[in-house]
């Protein structure tokens, strides 16, 4: 094989490694951008806080439910900031919104919730939803004694 031959494919390699690097590159960009609209929108819907705040009202009902928790309620709370605490779910999350969401859905979906009525949604759907709760808990309870006969029935 010639020296000029040997050339040609060296330089024919790196060529293509160079193309192959940039596309790499500039999917990696796409992601990236991707990924930061995804936690912009985590950010902008305040979920590190909601999350808390569900995670807290959660074991204050399991409390509630059952009062001998209360005294392991300070672990519970470390366990629970370990394993379902915004830390430890947001790469998760994230993934999630991508999957979901093209980075244009996701910006859109930021803008959004930086009007006024987006901003309104945020601090008031998750008051809707535990308001939702406590309507359903009560139709349960209002007509328990139907469930525990339907329940008596199956045994």
């Amino acid at each position: 094989m010639s020296t000029s031959t040997i050339a040609k494919k060296v330089l024919l390699t790196i060529f293509s490694l160079f193309i192959l690097s940039s596309v790499n590159f500039a999917l990696a960009a796409d992601t990236n951008t991707h990924a930061r609209a995804a936690e912009q929108l985590l950010d902008v819907l305040s979920l590190r806080t909601n999350l808390e705040h569900s995670i807290a009202q959660a074991l204050n009902i399991q409390i509630k439910e059952n009062p001998d928790l209360a005294k392991h309620k300070v672990d519970i709370e470390k366990f629970y900031a370990k394993y379902m605490g915004f830390d430890a779910l947001k790469d998760e999350m994230v993934r999630m919104y991508m999957d979901a969401f093209t980075e244009q859905e996701l910006k859109e979906i930021i803008r959004f919730y930086q009007t006024s009525t987006g901003k309104k949604i945020v601090n008031v759907v998750p008051k809707l939803m535990n308001e939702g709760i406590a309507l359903g808990q009560r139709q349960v309870q209002a007509h328990i004694g139907e469930l525990q006969q339907i329940v008596g029935k199956q045994k």
